[in-house]
């Protein structure tokens, strides 16, 4: 996993996280956490979840205040099932609402959002052909090869694994993220050696999900790879949690998003 600390952009209107390798790029992206928003709690204050009680009117804004930091007239945000279903922006955009779990390929003015509460953002970046993508990958669409499927897309189009950058955001850790046995056995074999674990007092399996995905990057081809240090479960100053919210505050909390794209 790779050490290189995250940047949290303080001095923007709204606080994000970004790969440091991305500096000079040509694209934007931002791992976005709760803070910068208009929601009320328990959604304060910039959820962008439709799936949630907050008043529409607070969504859409939060969106816009993302949309503009960025500098992106378009975000696609799909709806997220835990599945592996890719939404290919190559030819067209979609007219109304519709179901993915990873984006590929923004055109030009378009971004693409993935919101999480717990589960793992990951952006992609074919830096050189200018492609992009994005996955939502909590331990489900990791088991099931979202992220393997969104590095076979790239390779559809010729585009090798080596020469793709990888950005892993905020998602809960290892040490909150208690799970059960059909858990660590739905994890391939390698991710069950090394990234599943019994807590060393209570005996429970808990799993690593970024060092995970990590690995399976690495497997794969992929060379750079980012990965930010943040828990959502830990750091409820600057992230939701799903499963902090189910323990804690009757299962209410908001989404926040990660967004790939090009300005314009």
């Amino acid at each position: 996993m790779l050490s290189r600390p995250c940047r949290r952009r303080s001095h923007a209107m709204i606080p994000c996280e970004q790969n440091p390798s991305w500096s000079d790029a040509p694209f934007a992206h931002g791992f976005f956490g709760r803070l910068g928003g208009v929601s009320p709690s328990p959604y304060d204050s910039l959820n962008i979840g439709r799936s949630t009680q907050d008043h529409e009117a607070n969504v859409q804004k939060n969106r816009s205040l993302i949309a503009a930091q960025l500098g992106i007239n378009n975000i696609i945000h799909p709806g997220q099932v835990h599945g592996t279903e890719i939404l290919d922006l190559s030819d067209h955009l979609p007219s109304d609402h519709v179901v993915a779990d990873a984006v590929y390929n923004p055109p030009k003015s378009v971004g693409l959002a993935i919101q999480t509460a717990d589960c793992m953002p990951v952006l992609f970046a074919h830096k050189a052909e200018g492609v992009l993508g994005g996955a939502h990958a909590g331990w489900r669409g990791f088991a099931r090869g979202i992220l393997e499927s969104m590095l076979q897309r790239f390779q559809k189009d010729g585009l090798q694994s080596e020469d793709i950058s990888v950005a892993i955001g905020p998602a809960i850790g290892p040490g909150a993220f208690e799970v059960g046995e059909e858990v660590v056995d739905a994890m391939p074999e390698t991710c069950r050696e090394l990234c599943a674990f019994r807590h060393f007092q209570t005996g429970r399996w808990h799993v690593d999900l970024k060092q995970a995905a990590t690995m399976m990057l690495r497997q794969s081809g992929v060379r750079d790879i980012w990965v930010s240090g943040s828990c959502t479960y830990t750091d409820q100053a600057h992230h939701f949690s799903h499963r902090f919210a189910t323990h804690h505050l009757n299962g209410q909390t908001g989404r926040q998003v990660a967004v790939i794209g090009w300005p314009g």
